[in-house]
């Protein structure tokens, strides 16, 4: 009797603990998240555009690494042609014959956002 009776404690405990966790876990992405958003958008206020891609196949410690990797083109858009930075069409916003509908992906620039390399990872 005894033996159940710490079992079911146990199991009660361990259920709160990693609840505990949990929230706290996503409260540290939360905080992530908003200073990223944070970074953005003083960058696009200082350069009037949201920055383009790192390169994520660049490592860390690397003089490159973190840094825009992606040209601006006339138009102010970033243009691909990086290893590891992708161009595909958004899905939401394609209209026919716009070359503008593009959407440049790669990893956060974070040494041109002045913010921890850590933040360049999915948590």
């Amino acid at each position: 009797m005894i033996i159940l009776m710490i079992a079911l404690f146990m199991a009660g405990y361990h259920a709160v603990y990693k609840d505990d966790a949990v929230t706290e876990k996503q409260s540290e992405v939360t905080t992530d998240l908003n200073r990223v958003r944070a970074s953005l958008e003083i960058y696009a206020r200082a350069f009037g555009r949201y920055p383009c891609p790192a390169d994520p196949t660049v490592p860390n410690g690397d003089p490159n690494f973190g840094h825009n990797a992606a040209n601006i083109d006339g138009s102010g858009n970033c243009a691909s042609g990086y290893p590891g930075i992708l161009e595909s069409a958004d899905p939401e916003t394609v209209t026919n014959n716009h070359d503008d509908d593009i959407v440049v992906m790669g990893m956060l620039p974070v040494r041109d956002l002045s913010i921890g390399f850590t933040d360049a990872y999915d948590a």
